[in-house]
């Protein structure tokens, strides 16, 4: 009986060998090819159907910005189209307000939509709020990579300032990254330190300064010139080059004399103050934090990182030192690993069993195709 089927068998493969074989090698193929092709990443790209809008109100309490914020942004986008729930959060200086839609709405008709509201919104506002800020939240804008920069003979401000000019736009410019965001490190500033008895004698407020050096630093279009039959636009350039230049500003006019910022605060090139910090190995470093774009494998997305470090690391020989601290890509390849485990001991004991049962080395070998 065992002959007969297994004769049957043998003869059915000689009949049919050639499309067979190449049956079994096209599968072969398109499979090394979709192997290849494919894109890997730890968590699926899913559109979570919420918007979060950020507004900032400087310099206020959390229940100013409870009553003349939070308050009008959520009667505002209780009409909004497809909202299923909005949650707020209130505290000194920010709003947040996250909506959340019905699964299946189209966020980039919402987002118009949420903007169209908001900016209806703004109008009552008090004058120092800025505009609010619509982010639509995804997996993919979660960072993927993590680089500690290490200097032992740069000063740290030095250091950001070379990262920032230099370094970032290296990442930036890799195939697959969508941006690089800097964390830690002693961010450079300009302050401004004010003397309240200058201001007092002056008859000056703090808010009065402020709104001089935010009318001064900037560059201003005066109109347009014309010589026969071209015309030019004439700006005046305020931007301030030097930081020293800022002492010149006028901040008040009156009958006897111009006020400039010299004469009430001191300027000063300084560092940010700051509340966060990094250190690796007990010394200050920085990092930086790297996203993909939504479609980019990040197996790709590793591998193009690994050699810009290697370039980098190369360029600056040893005074700079690059190295990853986390990579969302390590996970990935060790589940493909215990993937090829499993499909290798998969076909072995398949392979087995075919032979155990058939004793064909031959039809063994068109299984493990």
């Amino acid at each position: 009986m065992y002959s007969e089927k297994n004769s049957y068998k043998f003869s059915f493969y000689r009949k049919n060998r050639v499309p067979i074989i190449i049956i079994s090698g096209a599968l072969f193929v398109f499979g090394l090819i979709s192997l290849f092709s494919l894109d890997f990443n730890l968590i699926p790209d899913i559109e979570y159907p919420e918007l979060v809008v950020v507004t900032y109100y400087p310099n206020a309490a959390s229940e100013q910005v409870k009553n003349l914020v939070t308050v009008p942004i959520e009667r505002m986008v209780g009409s909004l189209k497809g909202m299923k729930t909005v949650h707020t959060l209130s505290r000194d200086g920010m709003s947040v307000a996250r909506i959340r839609y019905r699964w299946g709405e189209n966020l980039t008709t919402s987002h118009i939509e949420l903007r169209e509201k908001l900016d209806l919104a703004g109008a009552f506002f008090p004058r120092e709020v800025k505009r609010p800020i619509i982010v639509n939240y995804q997996t993919s804008r979660d960072a993927v990579i993590g680089i500690s920069i290490v200097s032992g003979t740069m000063d740290p401000r030095s250091l950001y300032l070379l990262c920032i000019q230099d370094v970032v736009p290296v990442f930036e410019k890799t195939d697959g990254v969508a941006r690089v965001d800097v964390e830690g490190g002693e961010r450079p500033e300009v302050q401004v330190m004010l003397d309240p008895e200058k201001l007092v004698k002056y008859n000056l407020g703090v808010n009065e300064v402020s709104e001089a050096l935010r009318l001064s630093n900037k560059s201003v279009g005066v109109g347009t010139l014309r010589d026969n039959e071209y015309e030019y636009l004439i700006r005046v350039d305020g931007d301030v080059t030097d930081y020293r230049e800022l002492e010149d500003i006028v901040v008040k006019k009156d009958e006897k004399r111009l006020v400039s910022l010299r004469d009430v605060a001191e300027v000063k090139y300084g560092i940010e103050d700051k509340d966060t910090g990094i250190r690796i190995d007990g010394q200050d470093a920085l990092m930086f934090s790297v996203y993909k774009r939504p479609n980019a494998g990040i197996l790709r997305v590793s591998g193009r990182i690994d050699e810009q470090i290697k370039r980098l690391n190369a360029r600056y020989n040893g005074d700079i030192f690059f190295q990853k601290i986390f990579d969302e890509s390590m996970y990935i390849k060790k589940s493909l690993r215990e993937l090829i485990a499993a499909i290798t001991l998969g076909i072995l004991f398949t392979v087995f069993s075919v032979y155990l049962f058939i004793g064909s080395m031959r039809l063994s070998f068109i299984v493990i195709i």
